[in-house]
């Protein structure tokens, strides 16, 4: 029989190879198991800051871009599923909001330099732990800007994979070193995608807010 340890080891191979990846999430967002409702860290982290140019790292259904774009924030979001984008576009019209949506890998994705306000990674599938990208992350990002990330945490053979971009506990921190950790939290708890992984025990999740500091070079 199969150890819990198999469903982890076949994400983390299709999450290394990106054509796998957009057949995987094209049939996941075909589907209605997917999160409705905007992430609630995301909500916290916005509440009293000026809207302006954010990123939605895997945007998905577009479920948090819409949210933002709600709130007069200029919104980007990008991934490799046609279907997510599809969906992400719709809910937006359905809102009366604009979004711009691009099709990319995180990897390919031209994240610029000084570019955005605001950095949203809700459980995206991205190489985070790389600190070359992590480094490209951190260069893209206007002075004040913030780093929302909320994943699933890799603690051990039966977590979620790191090819995944769930990051080890306590990395976070260390990537993004020089920024102001306004809150960072390790915990089990619900994560948005419940309807997709049915039942079992709460899943440890990893939570953080991050500004960028204001003179920052």
């Amino acid at each position: 029989m199969r150890g819990s340890s198999f469903v982890p080891r076949v994400v983390g191979f299709v999450a290394r190879h990106p054509s796998l990846s957009r057949i995987l999430f094209n049939r996941v967002f075909k589907t209605e198991k997917v999160p409705q409702k905007h992430n609630s860290l995301l909500e916290e982290a916005v509440r009293t800051i000026r809207p302006g140019k954010a990123l939605d790292v895997t945007v998905g259904q577009g479920r948090n871009a819409v949210f933002l774009a709600l709130r007069g924030w200029d919104v980007t979001g990008f991934d490799t599923s046609e279907e997510a984008l599809s969906r992400a576009g719709e809910a937006a019209r359905r809102s009366g909001v604009s979004i711009h949506a691009v099709q990319s890998t995180s990897e390919a994705f031209d994240y610029g330099a000084d570019r955005w306000d605001l950095l949203l990674l809700s459980y995206a599938w991205a190489p985070v732990s790389d600190p070359a990208f992590a480094a490209r992350l951190k260069q893209s990002l206007r002075n004040g800007g913030l780093v929302v990330f909320e994943h699933f945490l890799h603690d051990g053979p039966d977590a979620a994979p790191k090819a995944a971009g769930a990051p080890d506990p306590g990395e976070l921190p260390k990537l993004f070193a020089g920024f102001e950790i306004l809150c960072y939290e390790e915990l089990k708890s619900v994560p948005d995608w419940k309807e997709a992984l049915g039942g079992g025990a709460l899943p440890r999740l990893v939570r953080m807010i991050a500004r960028k500091p204001a003179g920052d070079q």
